[in-house]
């Protein structure tokens, strides 16, 4: 339909064209203040941005000085990391670009886990804050999307959402939520087991003498709910549980050195070609 005289059409801003919230720089002087309105507390933040030598403003309504406090905790902690940590899931994600797929095949298994991010993860997650989404929200959400979804699609959204909350970890931005996913992939590690399996141990398949687990089921969402397999042959099941962990604590150090090694190379087209011989010599 066109315009008439007068009006303006206003096409929806994309996530990319909206600047993030500023965040203060490692180092700089940040100046705090507080002012009592009957809407409640606003909280304000500044310091001089280094490099433009402008002053940079940073405010919010809280409801207590608790919360300010708290507001001001996470600029002077997001200075020290380098991100907001009020960054939502879904500026988290645009934030750090395809580094969540390194490893995977890009032809195949990086296309299905992010056509599972764009579906499923980003409606459902996208607009919480890294640091207040806990275990117990992506547990109900898993919940919601095994009531919908096949088994395949619940895996190709759960496998990418696990990787990008390892890059938050590792950025230090939501610590407290992944504690329990990291305990589940390190079980898996260890006995080199399903998830399934893993799902399924009880305390009583631990022996902590021989440091032996016995896999004796399979726990996985089914119709009706929760299903449990048993194994037939319990003697081909058998996993170790190796108390000391410390050779996979330098393995992944030594991963995460090579991996960043990587992402400071510079691409081949910006390598210089090196020089041709000069004839006769």
């Amino acid at each position: 339909m066109p315009s008439t005289p007068g009006s303006q059409r206003c096409s929806p801003m994309s996530s990319a064209e909206i600047a993030p919230p500023p965040v203060p720089p490692f180092g700089v002087k940040v100046t705090t203040d507080l002012e009592y309105r009957a809407s409640g507390i606003r909280a304000r933040a500044r310091w001089i941005d280094p490099q433009t030598r402008r002053r940079v403003v940073r405010a919010l309504v809280v409801p207590d000085e608790d919360a300010a406090e708290a507001f001001f905790s996470d600029l002077r902690r997001s200075s020290e990391i380098g991100i907001d940590r009020r960054i939502t899931f879904a500026d988290y994600l645009a934030t750090i670009g395809d580094r969540w797929t390194r490893g995977l095949d890009p032809t195949s298994t990086a296309d299905g886990y992010k056509v599972g991010l764009r579906l499923r993860v980003l409606p459902a997650l996208g607009h919480l804050p890294l640091s207040q989404i806990t275990a117990g929200m992506i547990d109900r959400t898993i919940d919601d999307w095994e009531k919908a979804h096949s088994p395949s699609t619940i895996k190709n959204t759960i496998a990418p959402l696990v990787r990008v909350l390892d890059e938050a970890v590792r950025d230090d931005a939501c610590g407290r939520v992944h504690q329990s996913y990291s305990d589940f992939v390190m079980l898996s590690a260890l006995l080199a087991s399903r998830g399934s399996e893993i799902a399924g141990l009880r305390v009583g398949d631990v022996n902590w003498d021989t440091n032996i687990v016995t896999i004796e089921r399979q726990t996985y969402p089914g119709s009706g709910g929760l299903r449990i397999l048993g194994h037939k042959s319990i003697e081909t099941t058998r996993g170790y549980l190796h108390p000391d962990t410390r050779h996979l604590t330098s393995a992944a150090e030594q991963a995460n050195a090579f991996l960043d090694a990587q992402e400071q190379r510079p691409s081949p087209a910006q390598t210089p070609a090196p020089a041709r011989p000069t004839p006769g010599r």
